[in-house]
């Protein structure tokens, strides 16, 4: 029992590689609405597992490293596989993708750099910020009625507000991050 949460960390992994590329590449959810909402569903039911996986392992008493380091890697691979999948289908621009994906690899080269130097770079509250308004903005994108007959213009005017949110809390909690590290290991002008 005391293994679980890590079983939900690594399923939602295993979900993010192996399930939800195959069916978000091959099902007809790109141009069937129905689908869109069904995938919708499995996607939220994945990301939920975030806070699931964290949860238990907090009532249960069993955090561990593993849980600690595994459960922020599962977060990035899931948003950046979705963020792949949904410039492959069109819906993401190029320059707004690499945007999300680069801020992850120099945040973690951050945390793992003060690592090195015997000290942390704690997860910081703008970067749970940021997760969730990238999930928010998938999750919108899956079903963005712009790319079926249910189009709303009002809906689609929402759109871009969510691509920027979620990129400026990205960059700016990317930029929180190497401050903090700055600070920490003695390099931040005063």
């Amino acid at each position: 029992m005391h293994k679980f949460p890590l079983l939900i960390t690594f399923t939602r992994l295993i979900f993010a590689i192996l399930v939800l590329p195959p069916l978000f590449l091959f099902a007809p959810w790109q141009s069937e609405w129905i689908w869109a909402w069904i995938l919708l569903g499995l996607f939220l039911l994945v990301g939920a597992t975030d806070f699931l996986d964290g949860r238990m392992a907090r009532l249960l008493g069993c955090e561990s490293d593993a849980g600690r380091v595994m459960d922020p890697v599962a977060d990035k691979v899931l948003t950046s596989s979705m963020f792949l999948i949904l410039l492959t289908a069109g819906r993401l621009d190029l320059l707004v993708v690499l945007a999300f994906i680069a801020r992850e690899f120099v945040v973690m080269g951050v945390r793992e750099l003060a690592l090195m130097r015997g000290f942390s770079v704690p997860v910081a509250t703008w970067g749970k910020y940021k997760t969730f308004a990238q999930m928010v903005l998938i999750a919108y994108e899956i079903v963005n009625p712009a790319f079926y007959s249910h189009a709303n213009s009002k809906l689609i005017l929402f759109e871009p507000l969510l691509v920027w949110l979620a990129l400026g809390l990205s960059l700016g909690s990317a930029v929180l991050y190497v401050r903090s590290f700055l600070r920490q290991s003695g390099c931040a002008q005063r």
